[in-house]
């Protein structure tokens, strides 16, 4: 780490807030009670608007009422406080897979993964967009590592399969669906 990215973790740390606080907000947010969470992370915001993570996880907020611009600038804002974070490029490229582009988002995803090879969310959606793009090869590399990494991650497994039906693979696909759906009936990714 070189003496700039010392000095903007200092400051990361120097703007942190107590962690209830952020978990009071943050808990609204995973029970789905997003204008609770939205209200909760401005509030945090007004006393902390250098927190990395509020302005993260307002953005997902945004991110998940389709609110793509407001997204976009508050993990733009959290890009700034902390350039070197997987998270923030794989938000951002998420937003532009939202947006259908596909390319750019990509882009973002493999950033991520410069910093993280191993982080498994940016793994799945750089698989993900190589499925939509017809890159199979590439789709299916991306899928096998996230498998290695995480064996039982459903996403991982989800997108092996896809990658594998590119790639004239159908009947391990299936296979690989069938198991899916037999582990987990009720699935987030049959709804």
């Amino acid at each position: 780490m070189n003496r700039k990215d010392k000095r903007k973790q200092k400051s990361i740390q120097k703007n942190s807030l107590p962690l209830s606080e952020f978990m009071h907000a943050y808990n609204y947010h995973e029970k789905g009670m997003l204008e609770e969470a939205k209200l909760e992370y401005k509030k945090i915001l007004l006393q902390h608007p250098h927190h990395f993570d509020t302005l993260r996880h307002l953005g997902i907020v945004y991110q998940s009422q389709y609110d793509l611009d407001k997204a976009t600038s508050f993990f733009r804002a959290a890009q700034k406080i902390n350039p070197i974070s997987c998270e923030i490029y794989n938000n951002l490229g998420s937003v532009l897979f939202a947006s259908y582009k596909l390319i750019e988002a990509i882009e973002l995803f493999e950033k991520s993964l410069s910093i993280q090879p191993n982080y498994i969310p940016a793994l799945n959606n750089v698989s993900l967009a190589h499925y939509r793009m017809r890159n199979e090869k590439r789709a299916l590399r991306a899928s096998e590592k996230a498998l290695q990494i995480q064996p039982d991650n459903l996403r991982a497994k989800t997108n092996r399969a896809l990658a594998l039906s590119i790639n004239d693979k159908s009947d391990e696909a299936i296979k690989i669906f069938e198991d899916i759906i037999k582990d987990e009936p009720n699935g987030e990714n049959y709804k």
